[in-house]
């Protein structure tokens, strides 16, 4: 694989001379071309690390982030926030972070708050009271008229001038309205200095950067003042698309402090702001404060996040929300999502209950809708609504330690949330539509395959050559020797979607009941191991997990994982099995030498084992002397536990199971869930054996 970027002039068509001709046609407005080539091997995951690097790596968002988010454009007062927020915790919702649209604001003015509507005081006791973050909106045009940040900018003369030299204005949401320059040096300290003051007032957790393309309600300029110069479309050799480039944002011949146009500068406006409000929020001491761009340009990662902009409450926006997040990871901003239930438009109760089947594994998970449409927070639509959220949002939460550890893991380059090509590049269906737009990559883990059209009641995903298992039930989809197929997987509402584990990996999660806040999780974790079959009755799996119990100290997780050392544990397990007994073994192994904190495995599912089938249902399987063998290391030390409660899953007439190892117990352990007549359930209690030699 390869990847092409091509920085190119600020506009520019392109075709295709026929239909069957791979030859392209390119139409310039001016200025240079420069093409870059990064050229890999057959992985597109390496040649998308190669590019991330290029770039300078992306921004490891903090562990709350990867909370719920909930926002809405027209909550009118903080009443109504904290309404929300009630009934969230009334209805057992996980939410970690409420969002405000421009209604917070005086006049929809920057930097400003409606102490009325929104009482600073009682807006920190209402956080505090409910452990929320916040996260306002700060648009990009700076409100003309009697307001500090305008006044602030106008004498350090911050502002993009027009072609004569005056301010250049324009028109959006509070009326007429300049821009900062941030290419201007006094940008950054302007910009710090209403970021600080802003945080004294209310202390928010994120900054959302909206209009920062920049967007224009004029084209070009709409002095009401006085003349306004030319837009300068007029000077250019041919329009692309037949559209002014000034349409809907600033005249394309307005001038930058350094002397550049628009015209050169127009793509990197939002880029700009992103690098200064980053560096600002550094200044500041504000270690765990996020950024959320609408705009976008290459290296935007390495400072924000990114949503798909707004969208619409229909089946093809939230088909349209995957192969957006694919194209984000490849762009170096894997912290990304769209607006759940969709933003314009009235959603319905079934298309939101998918879509939040859906966003609730998305890396950046938020609902957002406008102000003229009906409410859609998850309990405003119907049980369907209400039970699909709980139940999608508690399977959210108890991976998200595991979810975030993949980030942490990338250390700055590479993805999490993939097509099925980063796994499987020489399968030629993974390439086709209905698959590498509509079934979904965790890393090299999870494969999700959500339900995308209206009155869905099952999903045929294609599974690759692999072995795969189902991974709630833990029972086998496709074995290792079987021939890639598509499945028919049932997909009702009011549980999670299908999700399908690989074999050969482990990831970790954990109990999420009582959990509705990341700081609600533990440091007791299962171990799920998907075990890929060797021979001989030998079985094997691989996977990592983070050595630090804190994921919530963004200070510490940069600190500790991003060293020499690193903060991760290699697990290697390695199972027989014989008609006698079951032999698993996990090491625990690292590369250089973590700091290694508390954390507990409560449990180890084991998926995959063969074991002979039990005469009738709840018969014991006899071993010899009722002994079995679990060995645990960490760093060649061995895990004492007198004894261990084991249970075994049986599907319908499988030749697998799966083996439930419970560390805490010294009693049997009986796992019933999803127990039907047709299941056989064997239990067996293992013994523990001793070990005194060191791993």
């Amino acid at each position: 694989f390869f990847f092409l970027m091509i920085r190119r002039p600020p506009r520019s068509t392109q075709s295709r001379s026929s239909a069957a001709s791979d030859v392209y046609k390119r139409q310039l407005v001016g200025g240079p071309l420069n093409f870059l080539f990064w050229i890999g091997n057959e992985s597109p995951e390496e040649t998308t690390k190669m590019y991330h690097a290029y770039l300078g790596g992306h921004y490891l968002q903090p562990f709350w982030t990867f909370g719920f988010h909930q926002s809405r454009y027209g909550w009118p007062n903080l009443a109504k926030i904290t309404d929300v927020a009630r009934q969230f915790k009334e209805n057992d919702l996980p939410l970690d972070t409420m969002w405000s649209d421009i209604d917070y604001m005086v006049e929809q003015r920057d930097f400003t708050i409606d102490d009325e509507r929104y009482p600073p005081e009682q807006f920190r006791e209402f956080l505090n009271d409910y452990q929320l973050r916040f996260v306002p909106i700060i648009d990009a045009g700076i409100a003309i008229g009697d307001n500090k940040a305008f006044e602030e900018g106008f004498e350090r003369n911050v502002y993009i001038k027009n072609a004569w030299g005056a301010n250049l204005v324009g028109r959006v949401w509070p009326g007429y309205t300049n821009w900062v320059d941030f290419s201007h040096p006094n940008a950054t300290g302007y910009w710090q200095d209403m970021f600080r003051i802003f945080r004294e007032k209310l202390p928010f957790g994120g900054i959302w950067l909206d209009m920062n393309e920049y967007a224009n309600f004029c084209n070009g300029e709409c002095n009401p003042w006085s003349k306004q110069p030319d837009s300068g479309d007029e000077d250019l050799p041919y329009l692309p698309g037949g559209t002014y480039l000034s349409d809907k944002t600033l005249s394309i011949n307005a001038r930058h402090y350094d002397g550049v146009t628009e015209l050169y500068w127009h793509n990197i406006n939002g880029l700009a702001e992103n690098m200064v409000t980053r560096k600002v929020l550094d200044n500041l001491g504000y270690e765990d404060v996020f950024l959320l761009s609408r705009a976008n340009y290459p290296g935007l990662g390495k400072y924000s996040a990114i949503w798909s902009g707004d969208n619409a409450a229909n089946y093809e926006f939230m088909q349209l929300s995957i192969p957006h997040a694919f194209s984000y990871n490849i762009y170096g901003i894997p912290f990304t999502g769209s607006d759940i239930c969709g933003f314009a438009w009235n959603t319905t109760e079934q298309l939101c209950a998918r879509w939040m089947q859906l966003g609730a594994f998305f890396p950046f998970s938020r609902n957002h809708n406008a102000i003229d449409a009906i409410d859609q927070e998850p309990y405003a639509l119907g049980e369907d609504v209400l039970i699909t959220s709980r139940v999608s949002l508690k399977a959210r939460y108890s991976l998200l330690k595991w979810y975030y550890s993949k980030f942490v893991e990338l250390n700055g380059t590479g993805s999490v949330f993939r097509p099925l090509m980063w796994q499987y590049p020489s399968d030629d269906k993974v390439y086709e539509d209905q698959v590498l737009n509509n079934q979904i990559l965790i890393s090299d883990t999870l494969m999700l395959a959500p339900a995308l059209n209206e009155n869905q009641v099952s999903v045929w995903p294609y599974l690759p050559k692999d072995k795969w298992y189902d991974f709630k039930l833990g029972n086998k989809i496709q074995g290792s020797l079987d021939d890639p197929a598509y499945h028919e997987v049932q997909a009702p509402l009011r549980e999670v979607l299908p999700i399908f584990m690989r074999a050969g990996t482990i990831l970790y999660n954990q109990s999420s009941e009582n959990v509705t806040r990341v700081t609600h999780l533990t440091n007791r974790f299962d171990l799920v191991i998907a075990l890929s079959d060797l021979q001989d009755g030998k079985f094997t799996a691989k996977g990592k997990m983070m050595t630090i119990n804190d994921y919530s100290d963004i200070k510490k997780v940069q600190k500790q994982c991003f060293s020499q050392d690193g903060c991760f544990i290699d697990l290697n397990v390695e199972a027989k099995i014989t008609d006698i007994s079951l032999d698993v073994a996990i090491n625990f192994e690292s590369k250089g030498d973590p700091i290694v904190e508390q954390n507990i495995i409560t449990r180890i599912y084991v998926y995959g084992v063969k074991l002979y089938q039990c005469q009738t249902p709840g018969e014991f399987l006899h071993s010899q002397n009722n002994q079995g063998l679990l060995s645990v290391s960490e760093h060649g030390k061995g895990i004492t536990q007198e004894r261990v409660g084991v249970s075994l899953k049986r599907f319908d007439q499988s030749e697998e199971v799966v083996v439930v190892i419970d560390t805490d117990t010294v009693s049997y352990t009986h796992l019933r869930a999803h127990e039907t007549p047709e299941h056989l359930v064997c239990r067996l209690l293992l013994e523990k054996k001793k070990k005194t030699n060191k791993q």
